[in-house]
């Protein structure tokens, strides 16, 4: 296809009983060659500072750097680039990548994706966001599984070695199951928006290149995504019903459940589809679009564990908890966290640290489903824990192996163990990555006494005032005592 002469390797992956409901997968060996992409990341590394708002997906720090936008990427809210300073300064990096990636794109992605899905495409498919994602030691170390509803098609470059650079990357699947696809740097995993999958990296570095193709013109994208599912959705496929409810309901502005999306969720749940059986608890649980029922929510969340949802397990584990029935939470929170669900994980890792619903206190079992989560709160918590083991109080400056799991929660923004970096002047440089990218007062406050004092960073006083006169405008007593202390 176009410039590219390389090998293509092609899959599916079926939905368990639902044997009938496939999602395809294609890899391209070497749509990159070695030096393109050894330039490639040798300059992005040079970017100070990737986008960290919330993603869609968990809503943690997104790590990642848009490459383009067709819609504009000053637009974007809450990326860096809306601020017109950082968007000069990363641009300076586009235009020098850019004679890499663009013949790339043009010559030998876009014509392979055009050729490959032909009957979607009808050869207007183009690249319509594209962005790079990273993951870092320090930074998310997960993608949780979903759906891409915004991508007709999405094309995934690896550009790290699977297996040397790091452990883990993107795998694919349904519920039941999954699957890493071992993409060596420069090899392109190409699918369709049906193909559930995520990412997990366990171990090093990986950074990968996405792009999301749609049909035709890119600021038509409401209109066009709605025919993507149609027909098969119409023909009683409960995937393509699935996607197309989704898109429905994207079109109606907020995720609005119109009683037309309403319609195609009900029609894929009762085809035993699992994801649409979850989003029916999630609306009776909430209220939102369905009359709000905990018995309901129940029915349509153990419906969907039944095909394996973790996430619907998990759910219905929250729902026993909040009712004190700890032996069943407990029970369920450890089925969602054998289906890696990072939550439950957390949740189970509390359970064998209190030894509540059945469980023996266990700390060697809570520090192990602690570290398997990879949660803010359950890093913070593995430090917790291994304080206690070591009988170290919360007054005390805690000891290198309580601050190395601290040092973990505070890097992914968790506010109180941000705080806690504080007391140790070995780690005030990882309080001054965190405490800016806190919002609340007392982060203001401590960041502003740091500056005042020249501790960790640079003296700064003019910052630092004004950071503790912010501080102490919304915040408590003791904080606008010490802002009229330094004035």
């Amino acid at each position: 296809a176009g410039g590219w002469t390389g090998h293509l390797a092609s899959g599916s992956v079926k939905w368990g009983s639902l044997s009938n409901v496939k999602a395809d997968l294609k890899v391209a060996h070497r749509l990159m060659e070695p030096d393109e992409v050894t330039t490639m990341v040798k300059e992005l590394s040079k970017v100070e500072l990737f986008d960290e708002d919330k993603d869609s997906v968990d809503e943690l720090p997104t790590y990642e750097f848009y490459l383009f936008d067709r819609q504009g990427l000053e637009r974007k809210v809450g990326k860096r680039d809306a601020n017109p300073a950082e968007f000069a300064a990363r641009q300076k990096v586009r235009d020098k990548i850019e004679p890499i990636w663009r013949p790339i794109l043009e010559d030998r992605i876009t014509p392979l994706v055009n050729q490959q899905y032909a009957e979607k495409c009808k050869g207007k498919c183009q690249a319509c966001y594209s962005l790079v994602r990273r993951y870092l030691e320090d930074e998310r170390r997960e993608h949780p599984m979903h759906f891409d509803i915004q991508a007709l098609v999405t094309v995934v470059v690896g550009m790290t070695e699977f297996n040397e650079d790091f452990l883990g990357g993107l795998y694919v699947g349904t519920m039941a199951s999954r699957w890493f696809v071992p993409l060596s740097a420069g090899d392109g995993a190409v699918h369709t928006s049906d193909l559930w999958h995520g990412v997990h990296v366990s171990k090093g570095t990986r950074w990968s290149w996405i792009m999301w193709f749609q049909d035709g013109d890119c600021d038509g994208h409401d209109r066009t995504s709605l025919e993507w599912h149609r027909k098969e959705a119409e023909a009683g496929d409960p995937l393509a019903q699935y996607l197309h409810s989704q898109r429905l309901a994207v079109k109606s502005g907020q995720h609005q459940i119109t009683e037309e999306v309403l319609g195609w969720v009900r029609k894929a749940a009762d085809a035993e589809f699992p994801r649409a059986q979850f989003d029916l608890g999630q609306m009776h649980r909430k209220g939102i679009g369905l009359t709000k029922s905990d018995k309901l929510a129940k029915h349509w969340f153990a419906k969907a564990m039944k095909n394996n949802d973790t996430d619907a397990a998990f759910q219905l584990a929250e729902m026993y908890f909040l009712e004190e029935k700890m032996d069943v939470a407990v029970k369920l929170f450890r089925k969602a966290a054998k289906g890696g669900h990072h939550k439950a994980s957390y949740n189970l890792g509390a359970a064998y640290h209190n030894g509540v619903g059945g469980l023996k206190r266990d700390f060697k079992k809570a520090a192990m489903w602690m570290e398997i989560s990879g949660t803010p709160e359950a890093l913070f918590g593995r430090g917790r824990l291994e304080a206690m083991t070591r009988g170290e109080t919360e007054q005390a400056v805690p000891s290198k192996e309580v601050m190395h799991w601290y040092r973990k929660a505070a890097r992914q923004l968790h506010r109180e163990a941000c705080h806690t970096l504080v007391k140790d002047k070995d780690y005030l440089a990882d309080a001054h990555f965190c405490l800016p990218r806190l919002s609340d007062n007392e982060s203001k406050a401590l960041l502003g006494t740091l500056l005042l004092n020249g501790d960790g960073a640079p003296k700064d006083v003019r910052r630092g005032m004004s950071l503790l006169k912010e501080a102490a405008a919304g915040g408590s007593d003791v904080i606008k005592g010490i802002y009229e202390s330094m004035r």
